[in-house]
């Protein structure tokens, strides 16, 4: 009897040119109706992961790919990015709730640089080597001498 072989897994390959974050926030932002381009303002989505070049979120509405997104991005001390975004894929990963991958389109030069900036400072405090981390001394591993008492 032949042995049945099992096709090849796909190799995805990272396509990505920038290095995307993890990160945590709530966007405000706008988008608009498909067929009557009428603005529909006011919705809210949780951010997963954030790089200079976009952003994916978490929200309750199924976006079509090439559906245009503003978006009002809050980061610290008040200061807020506004950045326009085009949906390059939309999976909906619960009951109700849609992961969309949003490629930026229009961000103002002095809104990208503040991004870079803030992604370049979480980038090192996130992959910072932490004191503990270092490799223990030699003395430090010898058993300690029991105290006569």
């Amino acid at each position: 009897m032949p042995i049945k072989k099992k096709p090849a897994k796909k190799v995805s390959i990272e396509k990505r040119q920038y290095l995307r974050l993890g990160y945590s926030r709530l966007i405000s932002f706008t988008h608009y109706d498909p067929d009557s381009l009428v603005e529909i303002p006011g919705n809210m989505a949780a951010v997963h992961d954030l790089s200079q070049s976009g952003v994916l979120i978490e929200s309750a509405i199924a976006f079509e790919p090439g559906n245009v997104i503003d978006m009002d991005m809050a980061f610290e001390q008040d200061k807020i990015i506004l950045a326009q975004g085009e949906v390059v894929h939309c999976k909906k990963t619960r009951k109700f709730l849609y992961r969309t991958g949003i490629k930026f389109l229009r961000i103002d030069d002095e809104h990208l640089a503040y991004l870079k900036k803030f992604l370049n400072n979480q980038y090192k405090q996130e992959f910072k080597p932490k004191k503990n981390d270092s490799k223990p001394k030699k003395k430090d591993l010898k058993p300690k001498k029991k105290q006569k008492k």
